[in-house]
């Protein structure tokens, strides 16, 4: 098993086919192809260790080569927040360091979900080195905004319904 998929990563050549037309073959340059799901498998043995590393106050999941950190606080307190984030946040940098990990921050963010008028984002800069604040993000296909309604979500569901329409009408008009 062990030869099988060190013969997979390793020395891998791709071409392009376009109709008749192939394009020269190229070896590929990454080590394992985006997408497939043994990509996924390594992401989740090589981070299985993470969860134990971050604080016990940090709940923890990850799906696929997904990984999300979240607490909760009550309305008296929201500050509570970052004496708790702030550290996991400090630990999952030294666990990227050690383990030569590099965290993209243009895919990574912060988000505070309350039902509250007024929005809450607590002072740290230990996120500021990751992530960028956001209001909404996509996670599992869902857009997720902090105020926790489906407006953004939907919104984007029909432009890329709108969009599907739009390309089946012109395929129909064709024929």
């Amino acid at each position: 098993m062990f030869s099988w998929l060190k013969n997979f990563i390793s020395q891998r050549f791709s071409a392009v086919r376009y109709g008749e037309a192939i394009s020269n073959f190229r070896q590929n340059e990454t080590d394992l192809p985006q997408g497939i799901v043994i990509s996924t498998i390594r992401f989740n043995i090589f981070i299985n260790d993470l969860p134990g590393f971050l604080s016990p106050a940090v709940n923890s999941v990850s799906f696929a080569n997904d990984l999300v950190l979240w607490d909760s606080a009550i309305k008296k307190n929201p500050d509570s927040l970052s004496g708790i984030l702030n550290p996991a946040l400090e630990k999952l940098a030294i666990w990227c360091r050690e383990n030569g990990m590099k965290v993209n921050k243009n895919k990574t963010v912060t988000q505070f979900f309350t039902l509250n008028r007024h929005t809450f984002t607590p002072i740290s800069s230990s996120r500021e080195r990751f992530c960028q604040i956001s209001d909404s993000t996509s996670y599992l296909g869902c857009i997720l905004d902090s105020c926790l309604n489906w407006r953004k979500h939907v919104e984007h569901m029909k432009k890329k319904t709108d969009q599907r329409l739009s390309i089946l009408k012109r395929l129909t008009d064709l024929h």
